[in-house]
């Protein structure tokens, strides 16, 4: 995966433009809760400083002690990672008494600081947020490691990270007031597949490209389906498959609709569609009608030979 990775940035990076800075870049892990109480839920966000640099890509793990933090949930929705090769998974002890979130990601065109019109310069943008339940009394530090950073000045000129990360303590009493987390009731935004072929891509076959963006807890994963016909309102009669973009579209023909489904962290739902780029034949679109007519008309010819037989 991490050839992918590499092979995927080296892309955008083609067509990257820039200047490459000495300035390292800096991963921040901050929290507004450094003194959870026991069994305290609260949030934690990896933070990317880009220190004046144009950043395309980034790779990292987040690290943190297991016996003081149970990891509750990810959150990217929001992220300035907007393609994501590995999408930021809890994986394994990284080391002994440390578990890990793994990611990697592109930003296209480049990131270089969080503009806005109320103050001056930019501000570091969020990468993505932990949600951690605070299991055992005691101190520790969630930090970065292995950490990656790719400059936009289309070579791909990996450049120095540092680390700020945050040491926390878990007491048994409040000190704070509680982090309030808000749930994400809102589906992923609107968004617009789009069918593509390339003579060099996919043997030239027809396939789907799509990506969809959730503010909220991050997009989870994509369903597709394809169906021939009306266009179908009930979609929990279609039948799904999970899949990846791009996609390779089973009807090479183009005379289906597509459904695809994005779904967020949470479980909710954003279903985009595509209208058949070539209309179905008259004998296409009356097939099956044609099918159950000739079916009535044997059970018909059935019963009236049963009939007979039975007067003999």
């Amino acid at each position: 995966m991490k050839h992918f990775f590499s092979f995927i940035i080296l892309l955008f990076f083609l067509f990257g433009s820039g200047i490459q800075f000495a300035t390292a870049a800096i991963f921040e892990v901050s929290s507004v809760a450094r003194k959870p109480a026991l069994y305290q839920q609260f949030q934690v966000d990896l933070m990317l400083n880009a220190e004046n640099q144009g950043i395309n890509a980034v790779e990292a793990r987040v690290v943190f002690p297991e016996n003081l933090l149970a990891l509750e949930e990810i959150r990217d929705g929001g992220s300035i990672v907007t393609f994501w090769v590995d999408k930021p998974t809890e994986g394994g002890a990284v080391e002994e008494g440390l578990r890990q979130v793994y990611f990697s990601g592109v930003i296209p065109g480049g990131f270089e600081g969080v503009l806005s019109p109320y103050y001056e310069g930019t501000k570091p943008g969020r990468i993505l947020s932990l949600i951690f339940v605070a299991k055992e009394v005691g101190e520790g530090v969630i930090t970065v490691k292995d950490q990656k950073v790719y400059l936009h000045d289309g070579l791909g000129t990996q450049t120095s990270a540092s680390i700020l990360p945050l040491s926390f303590k878990v007491g048994t009493e409040i000190v704070v007031a509680p982090v309030h987390i808000p749930k994400d009731e809102d589906a992923p935004e609107p968004f617009t597949p789009e069918i593509v072929q390339d003579v060099d891509i996919f043997e030239g076959k027809y396939f789907l490209v799509f990506v969809a963006q959730d503010k909220g807890s991050g997009v989870d994963y994509y369903e597709i389906a394809e169906k021939r016909g009306k266009e179908v309102k009930a979609y929990e009669k279609l039948s799904w498959n999970e899949v990846q973009s791009p996609y390779i579209l089973q009807d090479q023909q183009l005379k289906s609709t597509i459904y695809v489904k994005a779904v967020d962290r949470t479980g909710n739902e954003r279903i985009a569609l595509v209208s058949p780029e070539n209309e179905l034949s008259l004998y296409e679109k009356y097939f099956v009608w044609f099918i159950i007519l000739v079916g009535i008309l044997g059970l018909i010819l059935m019963s009236i030979l049963w009939r007979k037989r039975t007067l003999l």
